[in-house]
């Protein structure tokens, strides 16, 4: 592999690195032209919590990248279609996960930032709004691991740049000139969350079809493979806790 291809596989996936905590950045830029400190304040604790619970699964990201990559080296049909079938099963599940246990997770936050009457109101409104956007991020994270680990990368490319212009331009409207407000950014940034997630289904649709995925049920969800698809990113996963417990002190 040249400095060329390498390049052009390496800065995608620096660039999704960055792509979900920009959504929450653009959100705070937004609305801090309101000049409320409670709504940034909001908005930050928000976007810091949903962050938290979100890169805590990056893995679901980089490790499906590195199976897709694997099974494409293969040729075998039957491992593309686990590479990307089994870890989307995995988002879901700890998607449902969040959702589920929304409530006792915000107020743990609550207990740890002790924000001010305001300031908890707007990170309430925000975080409600934005934890329906689960299932749209960790399986875009499958969904960007496994088109990245295809290579293509075009798709990579406009899948994360179309996804940030249309969060910043319903940011715009949603507060400047409908003042929404909080409520405004979080819908904003669901809709492209939406918006990404059903453009990577659609990529992915083009490479390979559900329908070819039932000749290979019966494997698909077997649990050892589930478990080593784990195993594989616990290291990964623990990197990530040390990183966020530091990242958090500044919040």
């Amino acid at each position: 592999m040249g400095y060329k291809e390498y390049l052009s596989i390496a800065i995608p996936f620096v660039i999704s690195t960055v792509t979900q905590p920009l959504l929450g950045a653009v959100d705070t830029a937004v609305i801090g032209r309101l000049g409320d400190p409670a709504f940034v304040g909001g908005v930050a604790i928000g976007t810091a919590i949903l962050n938290t619970l979100y890169w805590l699964f990056g893995f679901l990201r980089v490790g499906t990248s590195g199976f897709s990559a694997q099974a494409l080296g293969s040729q075998s049909e039957k491992q593309v279609y686990f590479a990307y079938f089994r870890p989307l099963f995995i988002a879901l599940c700890i998607s449902v996960v969040f959702i589920g246990l929304h409530q006792p997770i915000l107020q743990g936050a609550f207990a740890i930032y002790e924000p001010e009457a305001k300031v908890l109101e707007s990170t309430q409104s925000y975080f409600e709004i934005l934890i329906w956007g689960a299932p749209f991020v960790l399986i875009g994270y499958v969904n960007l691991g496994w088109i990245m680990g295809q290579k293509r990368i075009k798709e990579t490319m406009w899948l994360q740049i179309s996804t940030n212009v249309i969060n910043i331009v319903l940011d715009v409207m949603f507060v400047f000139y409908w003042d929404f407000g909080v409520a405004g950014v979080a819908y904003a940034t669901l809709i492209a969350q939406g918006y990404g997630f059903i453009l990577g289904l659609w990529f992915i649709s083009k490479i390979i079809t559900l329908k070819r995925i039932f000749f290979f049920r019966d494997e698909l969800l077997h649990k050892g493979e589930l478990k080593k698809i784990m195993s594989v990113n616990g290291d990964l996963m623990i990197r990530t806790v040390c990183l966020l417990a530091m990242t958090n002190m500044f919040v």
